[in-house]
């Protein structure tokens, strides 16, 4: 329901060459171009096309496999169609099973809106998926769309025909019709929906309907706050708190709405008042990069015509330059703003995907010097900090401060009561002209009310509820199909999973267990993954699952396509899942305890080569590490290669030096000095073996974490940065301990 994989069709000529695609509207029709038939029937572009012609069609995204059929020329465009190229096919049988219609969705204007398209070019017959944003019409019938400059394939010939996906719209806009001929140009066209109603509407206008206003799994945003409803007190409650205090918290469990009441229901409030400068961001793996993104696209966003920084490059070499609170003044004269609020969503990432303790605690230095700006009212900066309530104890545990700051200016997100709830489903549809059966709504709210902080999975069920609707009306009895609240989330995850291949349903499961941080300790939250870092043709099965809307696509800041689950809830409400990573969690517990006990065997070893002179520790430390990887890879279960062995002891080697010399800067010249290599063993050794032993193991954990979850592993540098910054964490805890005089 609603995936344009499964409705696509390559379009064969006579001679079984693909060239072309259409998709399914219904169980009997297909939409594709009036050029693409003409092709497949081997005709001259401007000749005409008798009605009951026949052309191969292809379904080849079906779990069965390719399915070919044959299909009769329904209907071609007349003369008052013009330039826009559409042709009606119709089936020789039902579609087969697996195939699922698309409904158009009828919109304007589409202007920015982030596309995904898969089309059949020469030597993808399998499919290649392409991706970038809409723009707007040209000569009034057919609509420009644009490739992304940096990454992933173009549009071009082979994905004519193709159904064109909305990312904002969550549904069908138009299809592909055109493409620029140069490889340089990433420019294509497309025929918007509306214009394909309008030229097969005794069959296409069934199919179309509104943009749904539900998001699914995705948070609501300042772009879909029309469509945000049953949340107005909190929003205040917020709002009261950032106007009072430098730093507020807003904390709640997962699927209870916190993101959804920033971006639809603070930010827009926020910006509405004219005086504030809003900076956006998640820290992801690298938090201060991320803030240089935000405050750079804040800065692009304000009208301010002079800046003296623009790219997060430049932001990134002023932040470190002077305190927050100066470097904010200049922004908000740039900006010609009064005050700056910096909204932190998803902080928990700052523990689950920043490894440098370092940074981690930068970070946190800058939060708190935004909760102690003095300022009352007339304050310029102002915080608020979005955080999962499974994750306050380990924030509060980061620093006293902080503790401090997390607990007396914090705002717990409730759940919604049936007023509210009310408001969210039913008014939403008819700002769309959809209307409910009567008694829908409350049938619905009262299933919900057993698990209320399951707004994710009631926005899924009103998303698949959308697609249902007939002549503009939601009914009881799709409701009762869909499985209700509880049911409908699982059912439609599962019936992903059912429709791909057995090859494909085995990546899926590697690429699910990537998607959250198994590797990282924190199965419970979401990672964001990249193409490098999976294995060969689970790719493709990573695109197939964001055309499904269990995932979502993004680049990120260093332009690499990046993959993450739409909704961390995935990993508790979808049992298939949420069992699969029970099974992985238990596996890796058992091995990790294995390798415990390995690591410690391997502590004198790594000690007593680190006691050789110069270059040869750094061989026999890479020896040593290099073998207790080897012991360690049978009790994952692992088989790795003697090279890759080598060259990560290698790497892992080289990692700890940067460390190790700027804690004991002294160490190696003392080392050189003959007769020393004793005193400095007894004397200056000891902690530095443990750090290294305990740094080497952990990484060579993560390693195996990550390959035991289906990925392709770290390379060297991966490994080289993570002992890095593993072995710095802790020979910082080991400072603090000899400081403290703990034990």
């Amino acid at each position: 329901m609603g995936s344009i994989s499964s409705s696509v069709v390559r379009v064969r000529d006579a001679a079984g060459s693909v060239i072309g695609a259409g998709f399914l509207i219904d169980h009997r029709h297909i939409v594709t171009c009036a050029h693409v038939v003409r092709r497949a029937l081997g005709i001259a572009h401007d000749d005409e096309i008798s009605g009951g012609d026949h052309v191969t069609v292809e379904f080849p995204f079906i779990r069965s496999g390719p399915v070919s059929m044959q299909a009769t020329v329904k209907r071609l465009p007349d003369a008052s169609s013009g330039p826009r190229d559409i042709a009606g096919l119709s089936l020789e049988g039902q579609a087969p099973e697996g195939a699922d219609p698309v409904r158009l969705v009828t919109a304007h204007p589409l202007w920015g809106h982030p596309f995904r398209v898969v089309g059949f070019p020469t030597g993808h017959e399998r499919g290649q998926w392409a991706s970038g944003y809409l723009r707007e019409l040209v000569g009034g019938d057919w609509l420009q769309i644009e490739g992304d400059r940096n990454a992933g394939a173009r549009v071009r010939q082979g994905f004519s025909g193709s159904p064109v996906w909305d990312e904002h719209l969550m549904g069908t806009a138009g299809m592909v019709v055109a493409a620029e001929r140069e490889d340089r140009d990433r420019v294509a066209y497309m025929i918007p929906a509306s214009s394909m109603v309008q030229d097969w509407s005794e069959v296409l206008a069934a199919q179309s309907i509104p943009p749904c206003p539900y998001r699914g799994l995705r948070p609501f945003s300042e772009d879909t706050a029309g469509d945000f409803y049953g949340r107005d007190a909190e929003v205040q409650t917020v709002l009261d708190a950032v106007e009072h205090h430098g730093l507020s918290t807003m904390a709640g469990p997962s699927g209870c709405g916190k993101s959804s009441l920033l971006g639809a229901g603070v930010v827009p409030a926020i910006r509405n008042t004219g005086s504030y400068l809003v900076v956006q961001m998640r820290p992801g793996s690298d938090a201060f990069t991320s803030l240089a993104v935000a405050i750079s696209v804040a800065l692009e966003a304000s009208p301010a015509a002079d800046r003296w920084i623009t790219t997060p490059t430049e932001v990134l070499a002023m932040l470190p330059k002077q305190s927050f609170r100066d470097f904010a003044a200049e922004l908000l004269r740039q900006a010609q703003r009064e005050r700056l609020l910096l909204i932190v969503d998803q902080f928990e990432e700052l523990f689950t995907l920043v490894r440098d303790r370092a940074k981690r605690d930068e970070f946190v230095q800058l939060l708190l010097e935004i909760g102690q700006d003095a300022g009352g009212v007339q304050r310029q900066l102002s915080g608020l900090i979005a955080i999962r309530a499974d994750y306050e104890t380990r924030a509060r545990a980061e620093s006293p401060a902080l503790d401090r700051l997390l607990t007396s200016n914090i705002v717990r997100v409730l759940p919604m009561g049936v007023t509210e709830l009310r408001e969210a489903i039913v008014r939403p549809a008819e700002r769309a002209g959809v209307s409910f059966q009567e008694s829908l709504p409350g049938q619905i709210i009262k299933d919900f009310q057993s698990q209320p902080n399951a707004l994710p999975m009631l926005q899924v069920l009103l998303m698949l509820l959308w697609e249902t609707q007939q002549e503009r009306t939601l009914a009881v009895e799709a409701y009762r199909q869909l499985g209700g609240v509880e049911e409908a989330l699982t059912g439609y995850a599962n019936g992903v999973y059912d429709s791909l291949t057995h090859d494909d349903q085995t990546r899926a499961r590697r690429v699910l267990l990537q998607l959250v941080s198994l590797a990282e300790g924190s199965p419970q939250a979401r990672r964001p993954l990249l193409e490098k870092e999976v294995r060969p043709g689970d790719w493709a099965v990573v695109q197939r699952l964001a055309d499904q809307r269990l995932l979502s696509m993004d680049q990120n800041d260093d332009d690499e396509t990046s993959a993450e689950l739409v909704h961390e809830s995935l990993s508790w409400s979808w049992e298939r899942l949420r069992e699969w990573i029970a099974e992985a969690e238990e596996k890796l517990r058992r091995s990790d305890e294995e390798a415990d006990r390995i690591a410690m065997r391997f502590s004198l070893g790594a000690g007593a080569a680190n006691l050789l002179p110069p270059p040869l520790d750094t061989m026999a430390v890479a020896s040593a590490l290099a073998l207790m990887g080897s012991r360690m890879a049978k009790a994952y279960g692992v088989k790795i290669n003697r090279e890759v062995l080598r060259t990560a002891g290698i790497s892992m080697a080289q990692g700890v030096l940067a460390p190790i010399g700027a804690s004991w800067g002294g160490t190696e010249l003392l080392k050189a000095v003959p007769g020393m290599s004793v005193w400095v063993g007894l004397l200056i050794q000891p902690p530095i073996v443990a750090a290294i032993t305990y740094a080497a193991a952990e990484t060579w954990k993560y390693y195996f974490h990550v390959v035991s979850a289906g990925g392709r592993g770290p390379d060297n540098a991966g490994l080289r940065e993570f002992i890095r910054l593993t072995l710095s964490n802790r020979i910082r805890q080991v400072k603090v301990k000899l400081n403290t005089g703990e034990t």
